[in-house]
């Protein structure tokens, strides 16, 4: 006879809220850093001081802004080649906790301590050290943030028992990830202007670790 999946346990209501729940501030903080991360290094003359300096390079002049997006492309292109690497890993960890709760457990403080040391540059005005600096906490948060949510998101075929399960969780997932996508473009504005990019950052990262750990 085929299993259906019926006779399987299954997941709680509650444990899924609380399982999708993370997306909320998963979505917030990133579309908060997407939207506001290179007007933070560079914004235009009225409205601050740049913190990346601006580049002569053979003959040209460079601009703050385009040196600010190329340190954020660095970011990401180097967590291009980190993330494969990462899940080959857990893949093939093997621990009292099964494979994928180590990564959860011990990256999310990382997770959360290096998105918000982005918005912590060690020097003012336009310096170098800012570049290297920020190149540097951005690519440890990938790193972290690929190790605590690709972890988080590999569990959802080993908790669920039935094909109801995955689909319910899935659609709870996207739920919260609307939501926290809204809550970072709409209120990012207001809460930058009212309280500042470090503050944000604080804020998001204490959602990002209180989420993560609740289950």
């Amino acid at each position: 006879m085929i299993d259906t999946g019926q006779s399987a346990v299954r997941l709680p209501l509650l444990n899924k809220l609380l399982f999708a729940a993370d997306h909320i501030g998963l979505q917030a903080m990133s579309y908060f850093r997407q939207q506001w991360v290179l007007f933070f290094l560079a914004p235009p003359a009225m409205a601050g001081v740049s913190r990346v300096p601006d580049v002569a390079l053979l003959g040209f002049d460079i601009d703050a802004r385009v040196v600010a997006g190329v340190l954020i492309f660095a970011g990401r292109f180097v967590d291009a080649f980190t993330d494969p690497l990462i899940g080959w890993w857990s893949d093939r960890t093997r621990s009292r906790w099964g494979r994928r709760i180590p990564f959860i457990l011990f990256s999310t403080p990382f997770y959360a301590a290096f998105g918000a040391l982005v918005w912590f540059l060690p020097a003012e005005g336009g310096s170098w050290w800012n570049a290297l600096y920020f190149v540097l906490m951005l690519e440890l948060f990938f790193t972290a943030a690929t190790m605590s949510s690709g972890a988080l998101e590999a569990l959802v075929p080993e908790l669920t028992r039935t094909p109801q399960d995955r689909m319910s969780v899935v659609s709870l997932i996207f739920l919260f990830a609307v939501t926290g996508a809204g809550l970072g473009l709409v209120m990012g504005g207001f809460v930058k202007d009212a309280y500042g990019f470090q503050w944000r950052g604080r804020s998001l990262r204490c959602w990002r670790w209180s989420s993560a750990t609740c289950r």
